[in-house]
């Protein structure tokens, strides 16, 4: 993995997202600091904590309170060790999420969720995206302090070094820093305390409630397709061949199976029960109450 390059002592590239901030050289560790992965933390984290090697954790995030990192006396800090969560990708969680859901086999294999099991990604989405989700704490891309992905640190997945042996590993590897107010919010999430802190959202302060919603669609079309419960249970009783296809020719699949909406499967219905009371029976009388049926606006309106 190559190291990253390390912060200059010229100016600094300003953050662009609402959640950063850039610190002085020289200043002591912080709850909220980002750390990203160079030589020494590899070569820390194969000592203490190999599993954490790994390329998919990306960076680190310090979860140790702000006070117990003040260096003081014989430039040590109150905290014996530091406590760091693991920085993955917001990919590979969103898909996760889309895995649980994914319980019929069909459904993998194809890489389909319902359009119902959207909205419930939606709603985990805006809930991460606006750091109310209690495991997680998103950290949104921002090139300009070279974290060019979206990505999301695990508090459940935390490690802890030893503060008098690697506190400077971690201060020399550190990338940028969260604000005040964010880093306090990570303190409460941390702290699993009661109150909520008072942050900054996405809606209206930085995006339009449209835009925001934009957001989280391309987040989850990017990887996963979305069709009806009623299309994915069509598809299930006509394809028999599924296990020899990949998911993209399967979709396809299930992409050119028509499925009757509720509404022409309802009017077909009644259709049928008046034919079998034969109450009536003309061929023309019966296509008559059909386009009746289809034009009413109150049935389209019940049935939409």
């Amino acid at each position: 993995m190559p190291e990253l390059t390390s912060v200059t002592t010229h100016e600094p590239a300003s953050p662009s997202h609402f959640t950063y901030c850039r610190l002085k050289p020289g200043s002591d560790l912080q709850q909220g600091d980002v750390l990203r992965k160079t030589t020494e933390i590899v070569e820390l984290l194969k000592e203490v904590h190999p599993h954490y090697a790994l390329e998919s954790y990306t960076h680190f995030l310090v979860l140790t309170q702000s006070c117990d990192l003040v260096r003081r006396a014989k430039n040590q800090c109150k905290a014996r060790y530091i406590t760091l969560a693991a920085i993955r990708p917001l990919s590979l969680l969103v898909e996760r999420q889309i895995q649980e859901m994914q319980s019929d086999p069909f459904k993998r294999q194809a890489n389909i969720c319902t359009t119902k099991q959207r909205e419930a990604l939606k709603v985990f989405l805006e809930r991460l995206l606006n750091n109310n989700e209690s495991d997680y704490f998103y950290l949104h891309e921002d090139a300009a302090l070279g974290f060019p992905e979206s990505q999301c640190a695990f508090l459940r997945l935390s490690i802890s070094v030893r503060a008098y042996q690697h506190y400077d590993i971690c201060l020399r590897s550190r990338l940028f820093s969260l604000t005040e107010t964010f880093s306090h919010k990570l303190g409460w999430l941390v702290g699993n305390m009661y109150s909520r802190i008072d942050t900054v959202d996405w809606v209206p302060d930085n995006l339009s409630a449209v835009d925001f919603q934009n957001q989280i669609s391309d987040i989850l079309d990017g990887l996963v397709r979305f069709e009806s419960e009623d299309k994915i249970n069509a598809a299930k009783k006509e394809l028999s061949d599924v296990e020899a296809l990949d998911a993209t020719a399967l979709r396809e699949r299930i992409n050119a199976i028509v499925v009757p909406s509720k509404k022409d499967r309802t009017i077909d219905s009644v259709i049928r029960v008046l034919k079998e009371m034969e109450i009536v029976t003309d061929y023309k009388v019966i296509k008559q109450v059909k386009q009746r049926l289809t034009n009413d606006t109150d049935i389209a309106q019940i049935l939409k």
